[in-house]
């Protein structure tokens, strides 16, 4: 085999090798995934009373009951978490 033929070849299959490479790098992916996080989050409760008696409540827990009692001069708060 002469170097002209050889070296023919080789470039043939590097041309080859280019064409088949070429295609699979642009192919586009597309994919879907399901990501679950599983997090604690802890309950915050936060009661506060102002200069005028006016109370707010916050709370990031769905069953936390907020009672308010007044009597004569007197007034009662109940915060109760289940």
């Amino acid at each position: 085999m002469t170097k002209s033929k050889r070296l023919l070849i080789i470039v043939l299959v590097g041309i080859i090798m280019v064409l088949l490479v070429i295609p699979t790098l642009s192919a586009r992916v597309v994919g879907s995934a399901t990501l679950t996080l599983y997090a604690y989050v802890p309950a915050k409760t936060s009661v506060q009373v102002d200069q005028t008696g006016e109370i707010f409540f916050t709370s990031n827990y769905q069953n936390v009951l907020l009672n308010v009692a007044q009597w004569q001069d007197v007034t009662w708060l109940s915060v109760s978490a289940l």
